[in-house]
């Protein structure tokens, strides 16, 4: 699978210290069980750059994805497909994201490696986050 990353908005469901927490921890714990449910059907997606309000504050590393289930439609009812995370970076500064040049996200925006790279770099210290061992 080609690598590709894409920048996915999430303006309506999170505020800025829940969306960290989201990315650093709860993605991973047993009512997300590394189930990312969006309303983006991007199959060719092997990272996610998580935003709120414009500014970035991590990326997921995605290992495929699957059709939502009924459990996962009901936890988030818009949920069109559910990506698998195996690993999660959180930035330490939030990166804003029109400062680079990007912006209508909404419906996601694919980004290429030397923009991560670039993202990465504004962001100060990149923390890697993954699941706890069974």
């Amino acid at each position: 699978m080609k690598s590709t990353i894409h920048i996915f908005g999430h303006d309506d469901t999170f505020d800025s210290d829940s969306i960290r927490q989201y990315i650093e921890s709860d993605i991973f714990d047993e009512d997300y069980d590394r189930r990312y449910r969006h309303n983006l059907l991007r199959d060719d997606a092997t990272i996610i750059v998580l935003s709120h309000a414009g500014e970035a504050y991590g990326h997921f590393e995605i290992t495929g994805w699957e059709e939502p289930t009924a459990d996962d439609r009901k936890e988030w009812s818009k949920t069109k497909r559910v990506y698998i995370v195996s690993k999660s970076h959180s930035y330490e500064k939030p990166v804003n994201l029109q400062d680079l040049g990007i912006t209508h996200i909404q419906y996601g925006k694919p980004i290429d490696a030397d923009m991560l790279q670039e993202i990465q770099k504004r962001a100060g210290k990149v923390t890697t986050h993954q699941p706890a061992e069974a």
